[in-house]
């Protein structure tokens, strides 16, 4: 697994809502799923990521003050942040506002969308995602709309194959519906990042540096250590101030402090999911004693542990 990998696999999907939309004719809807918006469907997350999925025709995608985008059949246009956009068949339409099209029927989805009977077709999924313990690591590298192709790829082709089965099946599994939407929105990112120029963003472009990948593994790798900078150092094939230097400019803090807080978050999160005791965490985490893991634990959620799991397993 890579990096990257390793990064979209951290993320909790709390829930997800697809939109099985065929638009003809004259149209433009400009989209945003608020948190108001999730509360009938599954529990308001820490961050909502958009999607579009183009099956057939073409959809002009744009955000404010920039240029829009074209995307053809087996292209995904994914919004990380959930910035408002227009989805349309021309920009010189007015929009509609997406709460006027999409209405849902409190399940997962998918939901069918129709508008029209004449005209040029855009068939399109439309999804929403709930992410919880988002990695702004990786997320915050994104731009605001990622344009990515997965078409030739055998996994985009049965990722889409999946959703046209579960979007004619009215009684399909909403769980299955939201994890086909998240593995949609991780082929996406790992397609962009295979393919952004090496100026589009430091983040992105550390994302694929082989010194900074050599040091995320090693930073990412869970039992108890003694992990130093020199080890770590040594390991990336770099001295330690190159190695600070050029960490620290892709994620704003130097690499033992990052190895810190990814430690915490993932241990959090095995902590939420209640399918490992409190000693054992603290044990996989590296951090010696359940006792030394419950001081860091507080002093970051300021409560011990075996509290914070109660709270948050009622909520769940």
């Amino acid at each position: 697994m890579s990096i990257v990998q390793d990064m979209l696999a951290s993320h909790r999907l709390v829930g997800g809502i697809v939109y099985d939309a065929v638009l003809r004719g004259p149209w433009s809807i400009i989209s945003r799923f608020e948190p108001e918006h999730c509360r009938p469907i599954f529990p308001v997350p820490e961050r909502i990521v958009a999607y579009h999925y183009v099956r057939r025709g073409t959809l002009t995608c744009a955000l404010p003050g920039e240029a829009p985008v074209v995307a053809e059949p087996g292209t995904m246009a994914l919004f990380p942040r959930n910035d408002a956009h227009v989805i349309c068949s021309d920009t010189s339409v007015p929009p509609t506002p997406a709460e006027d099209v999409f209405q849902s029927d409190g399940k997962h989805g998918p939901n069918q969308v129709r508008i029209g009977k004449r005209g040029e077709e855009c068939a399109i999924f439309c999804g929403w995602l709930g992410v919880a313990d988002s990695d702004e690591m990786l997320l915050g590298a994104l731009p605001a709309m990622l344009v990515a192709s997965l078409a030739d790829s055998t996994k985009g082709d049965f990722l889409a194959s999946s959703m046209r089965y579960a979007a004619e099946d009215l009684g399909a599994d909403p769980a299955l519906v939201a994890r086909l939407s998240q593995l949609f929105f991780e082929e996406a990112v790992l397609r962009y990042l295979a393919t952004v120029p090496e100026d589009e963003g430091r983040r992105v472009t550390a994302l694929r540096d082989p010194v900074v990948g050599r040091a995320l593994r090693l930073l990412h790798r869970e039992g108890e250590d003694d992990l130093t900078l020199d080890e770590l150092a040594r390991t990336a094939g770099v001295s330690r101030t190159v190695l600070a230097e050029r960490f620290t400019a892709a994620f704003g803090e130097p690499p033992m402090r990052y190895r810190s807080r990814w430690r915490m978050r993932r241990a959090t999160q095995i902590l939420r999911e209640g399918g490992e005791s409190i000693a054992e965490i603290a044990h996989r985490f590296g951090y010696g004693s359940e006792a030394a893991f419950s001081r860091a634990f507080k002093r970051v959620h300021a409560q011990p542990p075996a509290a914070w799991r109660k709270q948050h397993a009622s909520r769940g």
